[in-house]
């Protein structure tokens, strides 16, 4: 489950939000956090996770 200062933790460590102007990233993480306290404080992030495997071939 994420709190609204956990959540906007997490998306403080994606590029698509660093990249943001200090000022108007704190001003959208904060709106954020803001929804996420009106609508009951928390809520629940499902991840979904692939692993990609190849096998390297031999030169000759």
């Amino acid at each position: 489950m994420h709190s609204p200062e956990s959540y906007t933790d997490l998306l403080r460590t994606l590029s698509s939000y660093r990249l943001l102007a200090d000022d108007r990233r704190e001003a959208l993480l904060a709106a954020i956090a803001e929804v996420i306290a009106a609508y009951g404080g928390e809520f629940e992030l499902r991840y979904e996770t692939h692993l990609y495997m190849a096998k390297r071939l031999r030169e000759k």
